[in-house]
């Protein structure tokens, strides 16, 4: 298991410029959990105790509202570390963290991040350039929220996932992972039933299908071409 562990962690991008023997370090303070496809990590008020890292699956971060509409911040991927804010001082999980597929984790306890953080300036450095990036992609996708119409964000969004999750057939570009119009909803700030809409008129225009269950883009042009 710690073989096993530790090539994880090689491939975090977060630690990938530790030597061996900090890493065989900093896994004795690291422990695995798992959790089921729609699984809750964390919610809103948690205690803020642990910085997570995605070794398996992927898990968003999302904001829900007082009427319970939900809007999907970020979704990590693996060798992406999530829950990071613990490390700087945040008291209480302001976010709800979730499990979009079976996912494989490992976790450090706060305190035990932060003194390894403060024993090695490059993970410190990290954590305050992830901190830095992450408020740029929340910056953008507000503006997104704010000034782009639904088809638009749903096509950019497509294409971000094509760019990470897709496979090139013969009749088009296929997303490897399931993803529900729900969760498309969740992504782009919309209604399920308005993401459905928007998601059968490209199907006519033959713009999307399904194929096995999944997202097949067939004309990857003219989804550009709405995305701009």
């Amino acid at each position: 298991m710690d073989r096993e562990r530790l090539w994880y962690l090689a491939r975090f991008n977060l630690l990938a410029a530790m030597s061996a023997e900090e890493m065989a370090m900093f896994n004795r303070e690291v422990k695995d959990t798992k959790y089921k496809r729609g699984e809750t990590v964390y919610l809103p008020g948690d205690p803020s105790d642990a910085v997570y890292f995605v070794k398996r699956g992927r898990v968003k971060l999302s904001h829900r509202d007082k009427s319970g509409k939900s809007v999907t911040i970020r979704v990590c991927e693996p060798g992406e570390p999530f829950g990071e804010m613990a490390a700087v001082g945040q008291d209480v999980r302001r976010l709800e963290a979730t499990a979009l597929d079976d996912v494989w984790l490992c976790w450090a306890r706060r305190d035990k991040f932060t003194q390894f953080a403060k024993a090695h300036p490059q993970i410190a450095l990290g954590i305050a350039k992830l901190i830095g990036l992450h408020r740029q992609e929340l910056e953008n996708r507000l503006e997104e929220l704010l000034f782009l119409d639904v088809p638009t964000r749903l096509a950019r969004t497509l294409l971000k996932i094509v760019d990470k999750h897709g496979r090139k057939l013969d009749d088009g570009i296929q997303v490897r992972i399931r993803i529900t119009h729900r969760e498309l909803a969740e992504l782009i700030g919309a209604t399920r039933e308005t993401t459905t809409a928007v998601l059968n008129k490209l199907r006519r225009e033959g713009i999307v299908t399904r194929k096995l269950g999944k997202l097949l883009i067939t004309d990857p042009e003219r989804l550009k071409l709405l995305a701009e």
